[in-house]
């Protein structure tokens, strides 16, 4: 049953750990997503636009970059610790 594949699949503590984390750094995501347009555009009503875009555009590409990058790297460091 569903039930059953469900308390299989969260039985090890790493996968409620990890799921717990995605959902916290989703949720951080989002919020700080949502919260930083009003910010600027408060803090400078008469800049906002098209800079602010490509500004904010650049450091989400850069910054997810890095992450996956980094989240690789140490992926595969912490893999050849523990060959399966």
């Amino acid at each position: 049953s569903l039930r059953d594949d469900l308390r299989e699949l969260l039985a090890p503590p790493v996968v409620r750990w990890l799921l717990a984390a995605s959902a916290l750094r989703f949720l951080a995501g989002f919020a700080l997503g949502v919260w930083v347009v009003p910010f600027y555009r408060g803090a400078f009503p008469d800049e906002i636009g098209a800079q602010f875009a490509l500004l904010k555009a650049s450091v989400n590409g850069v910054a997810g970059a890095a992450s996956a990058l980094g989240g690789g790297a140490l992926a595969d460091r912490l893999s050849a610790a523990e060959p399966r």
